[in-house]
């Protein structure tokens, strides 16, 4: 139970004074169960899943009672419009070095972050295309940096709800790639500035291959919104500044090495359209699915 609660926690589906509420408000392992499953339904769809991914990866035999599955590819339950929702499991898959070369990708057997082709293809791949893949470092050496520049909160613009969760994926998938990732929140663009020129004096880039860049805010056509961002504070950082202060004469360590600069942001104020023919459900299998694990802690307790 406490792992669960740790993990509703840490992934924020829940708040401290929430976990304190069903950690002391409540006396046996039962009525803990039965007060938090009662406040994760509440709270929708995907922190239904968060829920039950826990479950499915911490205690396998209450998962495979319940036929519970952790995401959308696994085949039974989540096969719904509403699995788009799912946040994907955050198992760090364990690289094996490859004939000698621990740089070299290989199969992670089980990894669910990220699937890595087999020792066969890794080879065919390397043999093919040598001369289209960028020289890599091995990894007992190399210093791989990542930075993620996330602006959630603002002046005057409007949260952007959720933005955590895109932080966590994000730094998860760098992370098993080799990446130390530095993560900045909310700042001006003055203050990015700050940080991207800093990033990349970096003494680590040196020792490392390759980079990752990526920015996560509001923003349109030209740039990037800063926090202090409103139609009198023209707070943004322009597209072009990130390239020229990650350039050969401002950024020597990353010479022909590659530089890649993800951005999640508006560009404009019209909105996009996409239509998609649906038939739409209401949520209800996660509902039903946390009703049957509340129903089975009745009968023998989850610890």
């Amino acid at each position: 139970m406490n792992g669960l609660l740790d993990e509703l926690l840490q992934t924020r589906v829940l708040n401290q004074e929430e976990v304190e509420e069903v950690q002391h408000e409540n006396a046996t392992v039962t009525a803990k169960a039965r007060a938090l499953l009662d406040t994760v339904i509440q709270k929708g769809t995907l922190a239904c899943q968060i829920c039950i991914t826990y479950i499915c990866e911490e205690n396998r035999y209450l998962a495979w009672t319940l036929v519970l599955t952790a995401g959308p590819t696994s085949g039974n339950h989540l096969t719904t419009q509403d699995s788009q929702a799912v946040l994907p499991s955050f198992l760090a898959p364990q690289a094996v070095p490859v004939w000698g070369n621990p740089a070299m990708p290989t199969s992670s057997g089980s990894g669910r972050s990220v699937k890595l082709c087999s020792l066969d293809e890794a080879k065919r791949i390397w043999k093919e295309k040598s001369t289209e893949i960028y020289p890599i470092m091995d990894k007992s050496s190399r210093t791989r940096l990542a930075l993620i520049i996330c602006n959630e909160e603002f002046d005057s613009l409007s949260k952007r709800t959720g933005a955590e969760v895109d932080i966590i994926g994000i730094t998860m998938l760098l992370q098993n790639l080799g990446y130390k990732v530095d993560v900045k929140r909310n700042l001006t663009a003055s203050e990015m500035t700050t940080e991207l020129e800093a990033f990349a004096r970096r003494q680590e880039h040196k020792t490392s291959d390759s980079t990752f860049l990526v920015f996560m805010s509001h923003g349109f056509q030209e740039g990037i919104c800063g926090k202090k961002y409103s139609e009198q504070v023209p707070d943004v950082l322009q597209l072009n500044a990130i390239f020229e202060m990650l350039n050969t004469r401002n950024c020597r360590s990353l010479k022909d090495k590659p530089k890649v600069i993800i951005i999640q942001a508006c560009r404009g104020e019209n909105r996009g359209v996409v239509l998609v023919k649906i038939q739409y459900e209401p949520p209800k299998i996660y509902l039903h699915q946390l009703q049957e694990i509340l129903r089975m802690m009745l009968l023998r307790k989850l610890r």
